[in-house]
């Protein structure tokens, strides 16, 4: 999917810092994808793209709208808004109504690539330093790739932010 650095089925983390850039870069990789063409000197294949903007909708629509100016249209990117809760299970035990809706998604339109920005938003209430609370997030993003679509969560680093590591259990 993009060269070198992501394949359609992967799931892949772009960690960092608050304000370093983190929802500036993955929504122009999922812009270039859905556009095709290059991202940073590598091949992008093109693919539909869903953006879940869990994190700051409203932010993001206006990266997307200067992606927009500076690139032209893109019709393959579609921004997913209204996500709040991708991890805690509704009363039907089958995940919850937002995980439902974005894997019926997946399946039905088939897109290239789905990033999850930010991870903390999207996962509420989740136990971040524990292996059964970061692996129900892996879990959730494997099933995503069900389709061949390439899953890319955006995730803070360490409060710290010296050693540039994930913040949460090392999963």
């Amino acid at each position: 999917l993009w060269k070198g650095m992501l394949a359609k089925g992967d799931v892949g983390c772009i960690i960092g810092a608050p304000g370093v850039g983190k929802s500036v870069i993955a929504p122009a990789l999922a812009y270039a994808v859905a556009q095709g063409g290059y991202f940073h000197g590598r091949r992008v294949g093109q693919g539909k793209t869903f953006y879940v903007a869990a994190e700051d909708e409203h932010g993001m629509r206006g990266r997307v709208h200067a992606l927009y100016k500076d690139r032209g249209d893109a019709d393959a990117f579609h921004l997913v808004s209204g996500v709040s809760d991708l991890l805690n299970e509704g009363v039907d035990g089958k995940g919850s109504p937002d995980y439902r809706a974005l894997r019926s998604a997946v399946k039905k339109q088939r897109p290239g690539l789905v990033v999850i920005d930010t991870l903390a938003m999207a996962f509420p209430g989740l136990e971040e330093n524990s292996a059964e609370g970061m692996g129900r997030v892996v879990a959730i993003a494997r099933s995503l790739t069900k389709w061949k679509a390439a899953v890319l969560l955006v995730h803070h680093d360490t409060k710290d932010g010296a050693q540039g590591l994930p913040r949460g259990h090392s999963l």
